[in-house]
């Protein structure tokens, strides 16, 4: 047996052995790839979803915040009228009177 003999039958062998293992190597990359596009197509998909849940979420407390204020700044118009400290005050002397009275 010579040389070329022996490279033609490695040959051989490795092509026998090896392409067909190398084929079925290929096809499963390229259904992984396959699955990985899908992937991300999908988590893109459901970071669009996300992303405009939370710009309505973010619109909904910059509404809340402001009427927030607004309330705010009711309570503190109804807290003007009433002058509660001024009450307060009044009563107070009132009690103090009817202390003195009293003693």
């Amino acid at each position: 047996m010579n040389a070329n003999d022996i490279v033609e039958g490695f040959r051989k062998v490795v092509q026998d052995l090896l392409v067909p293992e190398l084929k079925v190597v290929q096809a499963e990359l390229k259904h992984l790839n396959e699955k990985i596009d899908l992937n991300q197509k999908e988590n893109n998909r459901r970071f669009e979803q996300a992303d405009k849940r939370m710009d309505v979420f973010q619109q909904e407390m910059k509404e809340m915040r402001i009427e927030i204020i607004n309330i705010s700044i009711i309570q503190q118009k109804i807290l003007d009228k009433i002058d509660v400290d001024k009450r307060v005050i009044r009563l107070e002397t009132l009690v103090e009177q009817l202390i003195r009275k009293a003693a």
